[in-house]
């Protein structure tokens, strides 16, 4: 009788399927950070984007008024009343296809849109998408409970309008501005502020290409303010230039003379300075520090935008000198980093 061998049965055996699971685990973690970066790529570069139309919208402005909007326009006083006025935002925002909020907004009343009057109802929940970068875990609106030491939030009438990720760039603190006339610092500003009309973006006035000496592919408009920096005890902090005012805040009625800036900041420290001490006792806290410094989510480095409407992405090892040099438009030390 012929004897019948068994079959072996189909299928994978426990460690077979075992090993199978592991090979997929580390091919799966090889793939993860890879696709993240492709994710960062694409959120770094709309970032870009949003920066170059913002960037376009002030060249527009320039174009039909021979100079680029005030950094901050301030309002004359009622009385012996200031009042608070408009940021170059406001100015642009014909520009940036948003006439009808630009049709709405009243340049006679505030920039500081608390309470119900005047221009708060108008930008009430409004989003302006370019104004945010996609990789900031930063809030789009003005909080309530924020510490007066730090940032300076408006705690007890908090503003309607939207916080920008971007700030204008009203020079630096190494131009000739920023010294007073026996050569010490400026440092006139709240918090211990280096104040600077040596940028394009200014406190009170606007420039045109013609007071762009350094050349308008060699000098800053605008800059990214887009991540938290870190308090010591390791909690986050939130300092943007609009210090919790809104895209709207502008310059009291003292103008070029008002010791506070908003939706502005003057260039003091390094890209990416995020550790809170470094800034805090130099024009990075209170209401409202001129000097908070250009910030990104992005790994490596901050997106810019220069007068001509091109954008760069400027590496955290960017010298301060250069980082200066960049921000004046008339210091005589044009650096081309295109």
């Amino acid at each position: 009788m012929t004897r019948q061998l068994k079959s072996r049965p189909s299928g994978f055996t426990l460690v077979e399927l075992l090993v199978v699971i592991a090979i997929i685990g580390i091919l799966i973690g090889m793939l993860l950070p890879a696709v993240q970066a492709v994710r960062e790529a694409a959120r770094r570069s709309e970032c870009s984007n949003n920066e170059k139309q913002a960037a376009l919208a002030l060249l527009n402005y320039e174009s039909a008024h021979m100079n680029f909007p005030p950094g901050n326009m301030p309002l004359p006083a009622t009385g012996s009343t200031g009042r608070w006025g408009h940021s170059f935002w406001v100015l642009a925002l014909p520009f940036i296809e948003q006439s009808n909020l630009s049709d709405q907004y009243d340049l006679s009343n505030e920039g500081w849109t608390r309470g119900s009057s005047g221009n708060a109802l108008v930008v009430q929940d409004v989003v302006i998408p370019f104004l945010l970068c996609p990789s900031s875990p930063l809030t789009e609106f003005p909080q309530a409970g924020l510490s007066a030491t730090e940032l300076q939030g408006t705690t007890d009438e908090v503003p309607n309008a939207m916080k920008p990720c971007y700030a204008g760039i009203s020079g630096s603190s190494g131009h000739r501005s920023a010294v007073d006339a026996a050569g010490n610092p400026n440092t006139n500003g709240a918090s211990n502020s280096t104040l600077s009309q040596g940028g394009i973006l200014l406190n009170g006035g606007g420039i045109g290409f013609g007071g762009i000496p350094d050349g308008s592919s060699n000098t800053i408009l605008l800059g990214e303010q887009s991540d938290w920096m870190v308090n010591p005890d390791g909690s986050l902090i939130e300092v943007r230039s609009d210090g919790n005012h809104g895209f709207t805040m502008g310059a009291e009625s003292q103008g070029a003379t008002q010791n506070r800036i908003f939706n502005l900041t003057v260039i003091r420290h390094r890209l990416n300075t995020k550790n809170y001490v470094d800034v805090e006792s130099t024009g990075g806290s209170g209401n409202i520090g001129a000097n908070r410094p250009l910030i990104s989510a992005h790994p490596g480095g901050v997106n810019v935008a220069l007068a001509d409407g091109s954008v760069q992405f400027l590496s955290d090892s960017l010298d301060l000198p250069t980082l200066f040099n960049l921000s004046d438009r008339d210091d005589g030390n044009a650096t081309n980093i295109n």
